[in-house]
């Protein structure tokens, strides 16, 4: 099926939605991937993908933007003034945002409002972190100076999961441009297109040319871009399976690695607790929303376990399921 155009801004009007490769936007040249919406299993749309040759392209866009940029260079309010403009571009286009979220992952769009506004929001802090950042130094212990150099590690490979495109992806691209880096996102293969929006507030906000690339694809995209020997910095968050072998071939190369991996959070109730409370809250924690409000996807932050002693554990039982059972009112 074909893309009647782009659902956020309609600037793309050809069948494939284009990749994002240095702030500009090319054609794909891996297979394409069909946009389904979760909610009623009907294709919207239709994303490029990128080669492994184009990681490469996106890798050298990035030394080149640094460096005709001087972006590392910059003063730090000068940084933080663009991370700024990034910030209000993503306000201006929360609705349209959110919406295209909403159609690809399946969130509400309540929350989907919510997170387009954290993403803006992520932006402006690490704008302010530009400007204060700072660090205490022991005395020297003899007639010399001692100082702390802060180097950008150059080229940074961010890859992120489906369930919250864009708090993840404002959360691994707004610190690494803040310390003076250049960013290659590689988002899940069912949230290309609200990842291409993110990376375009980039580069309508201001953003040096060749400091971000948003590159859709599958698995093999992920392996090609970790492995490239142009990337200084490995930023992955998703399984667990997969983590291990992005730190196996890191290690390989020596290069730094940030992993944020799934895990079984822990909700424990104490035999003072009020059960009650404690019922209702396992049940917001588990499904990762409110009592009154569902989320579609889960989260690191919903609680997937709850050691209690055997008496407190079946009376919670009870009353959890019949909080679950209860209908929630759509919103």
């Amino acid at each position: 099926m074909e893309a009647k155009g782009d659902p956020v801004h309609g600037k793309h009007l050809a069948a494939v939605h284009p990749i994002l490769i240095g702030g500009a936007f090319v054609p794909g040249e891996g297979d394409p991937l069909l946009v389904v919406d979760p909610s009623n299993g009907t294709c919207f749309g239709t994303v490029g993908t990128a080669s492994a040759g184009q990681v490469a392209v996106a890798a050298d866009a990035g030394k080149a933007g640094l460096a005709e940029s001087g972006w590392a260079g910059w003063e730090p309010h000068r940084r933080a003034r663009v991370l700024h403009i990034i910030a209000g571009t993503i306000e201006d286009r929360i609705g349209r945002i959110a919406d295209l979220q909403v159609r690809e992952n399946g969130k509400t769009r309540k929350e989907s409002v919510a997170q387009a506004k954290s993403a803006a929001a992520t932006f402006r802090y690490y704008a302010g972190v530009c400007e204060t950042l700072h660090e205490d130094m022991p005395p020297a212990r003899g007639n010399y100076v001692t100082m702390t150099v802060h180097e950008p590690f150059g080229v940074v490979a961010a890859l992120t999961p489906w369930n919250s495109p864009l708090t993840m992806g404002a959360q691994k691209i707004a610190p690494a441009l803040a310390a003076g880096n250049a960013v290659i996102l590689k988002p899940a293969e069912t949230t290309s297109l609200v990842s291409l929006a993110l990376g375009e507030c980039c580069v309508d906000g201001g953003l040096p040319a060749g400091l971000i690339s948003v590159l859709p694809g599958r698995g093999d995209l992920g392996a090609a871009l970790v492995a490239d020997p142009d990337i200084g910095c490995i930023s992955f968050t998703g399984g667990t399976a997969t983590g291990r072998r992005i730190a196996s071939v890191a290690s390989e190369r020596l290069v730094p690695l940030i992993l944020e991996l799934g895990g079984k959070s822990s909700h424990i109730v104490f035999a003072d607790a009020d059960l009650g409370a404690a019922a209702r809250s396992a049940s917001a924690a588990s499904s990762n929303r409110p009592v009154s409000r569902a989320s579609p996807a889960p989260a690191c932050s919903s609680s997937a376990r709850s050691p209690t002693s055997s008496w407190i554990s079946w009376w919670t039982r009870r009353r959890l399921s019949s909080s679950v059972r209860r209908p929630i009112r759509p919103r």
